[in-house]
């Protein structure tokens, strides 16, 4: 039995921590994830690439385009433009979880094609936390569903400065704005505009 879920796996880097925190660096990175393998051969097909930052089924999406693809010449010119022949860093993901193992794999073997080499960091659940505290984890596999259907929820959780799923310490004005602006709107045909 196979059925939608808003169940999403993401790729945080530390956006406050070189290389990362040059944005053509992570959109390098972002160029060389080989979405449709993944999609194929990490989850048998089951699973869809994003199309928004909220997700699919939740009030608020809007299907906006992935603005990233599959372009290994493009994420090697993005990675000289950032000044960066190769890069060395840590992926982290959870130990003992076999479809991030696998994807952590895949992602080494592609990166490897654009200069950047992984050091793959299998991680049990008490340190991943310890890590994440410390804002020492370079790249990592998240992955998890929202609790609640509502966008100011995620971002609650994830979009916002200090938010506590903000694994890459990521931080956009108009975001917080629209945050903001979210706690005192109740319409929900507004509250949507807004997403």
């Amino acid at each position: 039995i196979s059925a939608p879920s808003q169940s999403v796996v993401q790729l945080p880097m530390l956006t406050t921590a070189p290389p990362f925190n040059d944005v053509r660096a992570r959109q390098a990175l972002a160029d060389a994830v080989p979405y449709q393998e993944i999609i194929k051969n990490v989850y048998d097909g089951e699973a869809r690439a994003v199309q928004s930052q909220v997700p699919l089924g939740m009030p608020g999406y809007t299907p906006q385009g992935y603005p990233y693809t599959y372009d290994l010449a493009k994420a090697k010119s993005l990675l000289r433009q950032a000044g960066k022949t190769s890069i060395t860093t840590e992926l982290c993901y959870s130990a003992g979880d076999s479809q991030q193992q696998q994807l952590a794999v895949l992602l080494q073997s592609e990166f490897k094609n654009i200069g950047v080499t992984l050091n793959l960091s299998p991680l049990d659940p008490a340190t991943f936390a310890q890590r994440r505290e410390q804002d020492s984890i370079p790249i990592q596999i998240t992955e998890g569903s929202w609790w609640v259907n509502d966008v100011e929820y995620l971002l609650a959780v994830s979009l916002v400065k200090n938010a506590a799923q903000n694994f890459s310490n990521y931080s956009n004005p108009q975001i917080e704005k629209i945050f903001s602006e979210s706690h005192t709107i109740t319409d929900q045909t507004q509250r949507i505009q807004m997403w």
